[in-house]
């Protein structure tokens, strides 16, 4: 996916698929929760998704990105799973 495509979309709220994994810090699951991430640009221009309602932060890179649908989706090429302040992530083959 072209990532200067979404930064058209700079402070857009979105939906990430698939949905974000969250599990406590000694791995218990905890129900999905479908939040909404804000698409955010740093000091050196790269982009990033920050969770409204956790404050966890996903940097993003094009090949993590499948791709952008209406109205708020992002699809990712990865799964992201939340544990305690970090975020994990695991490529989907």
């Amino acid at each position: 996916m072209n990532i200067r495509e979404l930064q058209k979309n700079i402070g857009k709220l979105f939906r990430i698929r698939p949905k974000v994994q969250r599990i406590t810090v000694d791995g218990k699951d905890l129900p999905f929760e479908d939040d909404k991430w804000i698409l955010e640009k740093d000091g050196q221009g790269k982009l990033f998704l920050q969770n409204t309602r956790t404050a966890h932060v996903f940097r993003l890179s094009g090949g993590n990105v499948k791709e952008f649908r209406e109205p708020d989706f992002i699809l990712l090429r990865a799964q992201l799973t939340l544990r305690g302040n970090a975020v994990d992530i695991e490529p989907i083959f």
